[in-house]
């Protein structure tokens, strides 16, 4: 894959994510698109901890914090893209 398109796959896994955090209740545990959003990010080499923090966050049984839950972790994978680059693994 060209990094232009690593590039792009990484801005729409992003995306994904950041809708996920701006829904007031939270998504179905079956979303293909978020899935398949981390599943990207993973390839991408954002640490699986980070990862796995974003989902259980954003399927947290308890509404109350869950979406300030969601927001760190949606900030710790945007940061660790950042730091790995869009091509580093």
């Amino acid at each position: 894959m060209s990094l232009k398109a690593r590039r792009v796959v990484i801005e729409l896994s992003l995306a994904i994510l950041r809708d996920a955090c701006e829904q007031p209740e939270r998504p179905d545990r079956e979303d293909a698109g978020l899935r398949l959003a981390l599943r990207c990010l993973m390839g991408a080499g954002v640490d699986k901890a980070a990862l796995s923090a974003f989902w259980e966050a954003v399927s947290a049984e308890v509404d109350i914090g869950r979406r300030h839950g969601v927001e760190r972790a949606y900030e710790a994978v945007r940061c660790a893209v950042r730091v790995t680059g869009p091509g580093e693994n």
